[in-house]
């Protein structure tokens, strides 16, 4: 790896590193906006007046909850990132180790199962907290069948925002892949979690943008209470500004997640129609673009192989039989013992024939020879094998598709004579 490659990869770390330690920041700015607009639906009717639902709701957790969770969030972001960190740090001193490329490997193979069980642990705390609360808000009861559906409604909508968010990120780690996996291990298929980009889109617009807005209509709709129109207009107000945001700013970075790599793969494509066979694209992970990449891969190496074999056999036997060898894939240096019937033919008087022509008569009058037997040679599944001046040499056996090679051989030398009478 040159000193300009080397550069990029550095920088490519140093933006890893930058989005994954804001990754917190974004889950505590809006970890709560689904929330509010579900707990609207689920938990109307249970206040009195709209104060306590605001004060329940709170934009999110009290002070001291959001405080103990922006910690815990980055301590786990630490944790998940440190090996990405040494990683970085054998990298700038050209020592990489095996072992811990795959660590880094496999966790961001598993990334999808830990963003699940991070908000899963989020929900947790908050339902929690929530039954620790002092007296004056919910009872244990009403906090399972009211405020844990909004919950989970919200849950999802983060979740698959974040998903979202990471879905785009990935995108920008290429050289940092380079690093995790060395040689041809960048090109090859990914185990681990799947998630379909088409899923992503489907749960990202139902819980970032369908379900919250039939949520607050249904509120409008239904509640005639003025109070809580109050909290609708205000408060909600401001909560459904943040919803906007974030699906367009959710949109925007599905587009961006998969509009790059099919962007990639095109002109990889074109790159091949040019006739470089050479190009390949890179596979991170395991959703169906990565499978299209992957198939990809397999058809440019196939594709380069029969070639290589075709320019290779061309130069020593017939195209069919360069073909043959091609499809079966194995070439016996020994050869095989089989039965086939071989065809010599020549032009009897030949040579004192030749003696009374000049050179490019004898050329012109072999060409329009072999013109004439040629085509009931290939008619009745001959091979030939080879032209030895006026005699041709013509192969008939079952490796060609000639199971009854015998009889077409003799038909083939019928035909040629046929052909030639009609001369």
């Amino acid at each position: 790896m040159d000193a300009k490659e080397k550069k990029l990869v550095d920088r490519s770390f140093r933006t890893m590193r930058f989005q994954v330690f804001f990754f917190p920041f974004m889950i505590l700015c809006f970890h709560d906006v689904h929330f509010q607009a579900y707990a609207q639906l689920f938990m109307g009717d249970v206040f009195s007046n709209a104060e306590q639902l605001k004060r329940y709701t709170n934009y999110g957790e009290s002070g001291s909850f959001s405080t103990y969770l922006i910690i815990a969030l980055y301590v786990a972001t630490f944790l998940w990132y440190r090996p990405f960190g040494k990683l970085h740090g054998l990298f700038k001193k050209d020592q990489l180790s095996s072992e811990l490329s795959r660590k880094c490997g496999k966790r961001f193979q598993s990334l999808i199962q830990t963003l699940t069980i991070l908000f899963l642990t989020i929900l947790v705390c908050k339902i929690a907290y929530r039954l620790v609360l002092p007296s004056g808000s919910l009872s244990t009861q009403e906090i399972l069948y009211y405020a844990l559906p909004a919950h989970i409604f919200g849950m999802a909508a983060e979740l698959t925002f974040a998903l979202t968010y990471t879905q785009q990120m990935k995108f920008g780690f290429t050289k940092v892949f380079q690093a995790i996996y060395p040689g041809e291990e960048i090109f090859r298929a990914k185990s681990g979690s799947r998630l379909t980009t088409v899923s992503l889109v489907r749960f990202f617009f139902l819980f970032n943008l369908i379900l919250p807005m039939a949520t607050l209509l249904i509120v409008r709709i239904y509640n005639d209470s003025k109070e809580l129109e109050f909290f609708f207009t205000n408060v909600m107000g401001s909560g459904m500004f943040q919803m906007l945001c974030m699906s367009i700013v959710g949109m925007f970075l599905l587009n961006m997640g998969l509009d790059r790599p099919i962007q990639e793969l095109i002109s990889k494509m074109k790159e091949v129609e040019e006739g470089n066979l050479d190009v390949r694209t890179t596979v991170m992970f395991n959703d169906e673009v990565s499978s299209l990449k992957v198939q990809f891969n397999k058809m440019v190496e196939g594709i380069r192989k029969q070639e290589e074999l075709k320019e290779l056999f061309g130069r020593y036997m017939s195209s069919s039989v360069a073909l043959k060898l091609i499809e079966e894939g194995q070439i016996k240096l020994g050869g095989d013992k089989i039965q086939a019937a071989v065809m010599f033919s020549d032009i009897r008087g030949f040579t004192t024939l030749s003696e009374s022509m000049s050179p490019e008569e004898v050329v012109q009058f072999l060409n329009r020879y072999f013109q004439y037997i040629t085509k009931p040679i290939l008619e009745n599944g001959g091979m030939i094998n080879k032209y030895i001046g006026d005699c041709v040499m013509v192969v008939f056996a079952p490796i060609f598709d000639c199971e009854d090679f015998a009889d077409k051989a003799l038909l083939a030398a019928k035909g040629m004579r046929e052909e030639l009478l009609r001369v």
